[in-house]
């Protein structure tokens, strides 16, 4: 029997939804699943909301304290640990951007088991000149892993579910985008959070930290129209941000805009709910990456604006539409304007969960058994 073994210690952002796509389909194709993970993240909402459902697909290993694992050569010696009593298994390191350099220490036996997925692609040089040296540093360390043997994995944009995958020593993975609700789920969000009249809704979904401008998005609609326009943040909202935003949420509410914050950890239904509920969806980012929630936007046929990121520019694009502009007040206001306006993009069905799990399975299999 197939043995897959998924290594990792966090909890926070996409790791466990990764985790969860991967353990359902390992376990459908009959394959015993392990995940080796701490019990911080035993502890976790996250793997309360998306592991603990799965109970007897996957077995579980304690890695420990997060504490015990700070450094990227500990989880390299905790992953060759592991390996040495696990023969056949074949390893999975996900969210594995920083243990990339660890890959060229790996004895060659645990290396030629080893899938190590990347969230940042280093084919993207982004928008800096640091950004462009992290990824040509990355897309160097990756060419030493793939020298050792070790298959590496990237997540790439949210596409259409027959689009194409690049291929190659980094072949891409789709980001899973998983979108389910109902015109009752949408209709109890915007009552529940007060969404209804003639306003046009803008929307700041997720983890919502500084990187995500809301402070920007506020005093950018500040100048488009207050009295019609209102801004919603759901998900997690950074506690020292909203204490920050305080003031220019006053502001703009005394101007006659709304502002509505559901500060939770949102499951799927509840988060696609409220993604279908605004009119447009913001993305101004600091940070250049891609991002599942501008996926989810466009599988509910919500509008998008994106400001500064040239992945969401391009992830926009190979999707098939969305504005974008720099990340400046003058240019976003402008934008702002014009997708109050606009109609309601129709909705396009992505490449999910299975997709997701399919690409990144099938492929270390046939390479194993290349070996």
């Amino acid at each position: 029997m197939t043995e897959i073994l998924l290594f990792e210690p966090n909890y926070n952002g996409h790791r466990m939804p990764h985790c969860a796509h991967l353990i359902r389909a390992a376990y459908a194709e009959g394959a015993r699943v392990a995940l080796a993970t701490s019990h911080e993240s035993v502890d976790s909402p996250n793997f309360a909301m998306f592991i603990k459902p799965l109970a007897g697909m996957y077995e579980l290993i304690d890695l420990g304290a997060l504490a015990e694992l700070q450094s990227e050569a500990a989880r390299r010696r905790r992953l060759e640990a592991i390996a040495s009593q696990r023969h056949g298994a074949r390893l999975f390191v996900l969210e594995g951007d920083k243990f990339l350099p660890q890959t060229v220490h790996l004895s060659r036996p645990t290396a030629r088991r080893t899938t190590v997925l990347l969230i940042r692609t280093p084919l993207h040089l982004g928008n800096s000149a640091r950004t462009a040296m992290n990824a040509c540093v990355k897309l160097v360390w990756s060419l030493f892993a793939h020298l050792r043997g070790v298959d590496t994995a990237v997540i790439g944009p949210a596409r259409g579910i027959e689009d194409h995958l690049r291929r190659g020593f980094l072949r891409e993975c789709p980001d899973p985008v998983e979108f389910s609700t109902t015109p009752s789920s949408i209709s109890k969000m915007r009552q529940t959070a007060d969404l209804t009249g003639t306003r046009t809704w803008f929307g700041i979904f997720g983890n919502v930290v500084a990187r995500k401008n809301p402070l920007l998005a506020l005093e950018s609609l500040q100048d488009v129209d207050p009295s019609s326009t209102g801004l919603l943040l759901a998900g997690t909202v950074d506690a020292e941000l909203l204490s920050q935003l305080e003031g220019p949420i006053a502001r703009f509410r005394t101007s006659g805009g709304e502002v509505r914050i559901i500060d939770r950890l949102l499951p799927d239904e509840d988060l696609d709910a409220a993604i279908a509920s605004v009119d447009v969806a913001l993305f101004l980012h600091s940070g250049d990456g891609p991002s599942q929630i501008l996926g989810k936007a466009v599988a509910a046929g919500v509008s998008t604006l994106a400001a500064g990121s040239k992945a969401l520019r391009k992830m926009q694009k190979r999707l098939g539409g969305g504005r974008w502009s720099p990340l400046r007040k003058s240019t976003i206001v402008a934008q702002l304007r014009e997708a109050k306006s606009l109609p309601r993009p129709n909705p396009k069905t992505l490449a999910g969960g299975p997709e997701f799990a399919k690409t990144l399975l099938n492929r270390s299999a046939a390479r194993q058994e290349g070996q």
